[in-house]
């Protein structure tokens, strides 16, 4: 069992290399996330889809 649970702003900062994203990638292989916060960061990525231009 993972001893490690991230919630979605840690996921963020990750994804997006804000600060703490180096203490996050060092945990991300044994860390855990619930739906909710996985769903969250999800939602997040969605909302910031930009169309692509032609």
């Amino acid at each position: 069992m993972s001893k490690v649970v991230l919630d979605a702003s840690a996921l963020l900062a990750l994804v997006h290399g804000e600060p703490g994203q180096d203490l996050v990638a060092a945990l991300v292989a044994e860390a855990t996330i619930s739906a909710v916060n996985l769903a969250n960061v999800l939602g997040v990525e969605v909302r910031n889809i930009r169309p692509r231009e032609h």
